[in-house]
C-alpha cells in the first residue's frame, strides 16, 4: 500500500526550500502574513490530495475501473444515513469549501464565480481522472469515478466563495458605516466650535 507522507514531506520541504530562496533573494523583505496564508493554503492542497487518492492499494481482486458518468444519480443516497454516501458527499463538499474561499482572498485575479467554479471542475475532474489511471495501473478499483463527486465539489467551492463575498460585503459596509459615524461626528465638533465662537 502506498500512502501520501513520504511524497506530501517531499512536497513540503521543496515548498519550503522555494519560500526560503524567494526570502533570501528578496533580503527577508516579505510580507510574513502573506507568506502564511500561501503555506496554509499549500498543506490544504496536500491533505487534498492525499484525501482524495491515498492510500493506493497494491493487491486486490483484479477488475476493471467503475464509472459513474450520470449526474445526480446518487443523489437520493446523498442525505442518507445507511448508505454512508452522505458522509462521502460531505466530505467532497467540505474539503472544496476552503478553495472557494481562499482563491479570491490570496490571488486577486480569481475574484470572479465563474474563475473559481471553472478551476474547481477541473481541479475535481483531475483527481476523478488520477484516481481512475491509477486504478487502471494498479488493476484494483480504490476509486469510483463519480461526475456527482465533481459537482459537489463545485457546489462547495461555490459555497466557499459565496461565504468570502458576505465577508467581504459586511466588512464594506463596516467600513462604511464607520466612516459615515465619523464625519458626522466631526460635522458635530465643528457645529460645537462655531456655536461656541458666537457666544459674546
Amino acid at each position: 500500500m502506498i500512502t501520501f507522507l513520504p511524497i506530501g514531506l517531499l512536497c513540503w520541504g521543496a515548498y519550503t526550500a522555494l519560500w526560503v530562496v524567494r526570502a533570501a533573494l528578496r533580503r527577508w523583505r516579505l510580507s510574513w502574513r502573506r507568506m502564511i496564508a500561501h503555506y496554509a493554503f499549500f498543506l490544504y492542497v496536500l491533505g487534498f490530495i492525499d484525501a482524495a487518492l491515498f492510500p493506493i492499494p497494491l493487491h486486490g481482486v483484479p477488475s476493471l475501473p467503475e464509472i459513474d458518468a450520470t449526474p445526480w444519480a446518487t443523489l437520493e443516497h446523498a442525505f442518507s444515513l445507511r448508505t454512508g454516501m452522505c458522509k462521502h458527499f460531505a466530505r467532497s463538499f467540505a474539503f472544496a469549501l476552503p478553495l472557494g474561499a481562499a482563491l479570491p482572498v490570496l490571488y486577486t485575479s480569481m475574484r470572479r464565480f465563474s474563475l473559481v467554479l471553472v478551476l474547481s471542475f477541473f481541479t475535481a475532474s483531475a483527481i476523478q481522472i488520477a484516481g481512475l489511471l491509477i486504478s487502471a495501473r494498479v488493476g484494483v478499483p480504490y476509486r469510483l469515478f463519480e461526475v456527482d463527486d465533481i459537482l459537489f465539489t463545485c457546489m462547495g467551492a461555490a459555497c466557499g466563495f459565496a461565504l468570502w463575498r458576505f465577508v467581504r460585503l459586511g466588512r464594506s459596509t463596516f467600513a462604511t458605516l464607520k466612516w459615515t459615524a465619523d464625519v458626522e461626528r466631526e460635522e458635530q465638533e465643528l457645529w460645537n466650535l462655531d456655536s461656541k465662537a458666537k457666544l459674546p
